[in-house]
């Protein structure tokens, strides 16, 4: 199935980020999309915020994409 493919790709190349950040709080097993558990930070620091963003205007709304780190 190739939404299940593309999302597995997705969310490994999330890992791979994450491991090239440093980051080692982001939850795989949730959508980053979502701004649950650890996609953010509810106090950023200048220089060091935590924050993935999404456009989710894709299929009415239904499909987001990662667009920002």
């Amino acid at each position: 199935m190739k939404v299940v493919d593309d999302f597995v790709m997705t969310v490994k190349a999330l890992e791979d980020i994450a491991k090239i950040l440093g980051k080692k709080d982001w939850d795989f097993s949730v959508d980053p999309c979502s701004k649950e558990r650890n996609w953010t930070s509810a106090v950023q620091v200048k220089g060091s915020e935590n924050e993935v963003r999404c456009n989710c205007d894709y299929n009415n709304g239904t499909v987001c994409h990662v667009t920002n780190m």
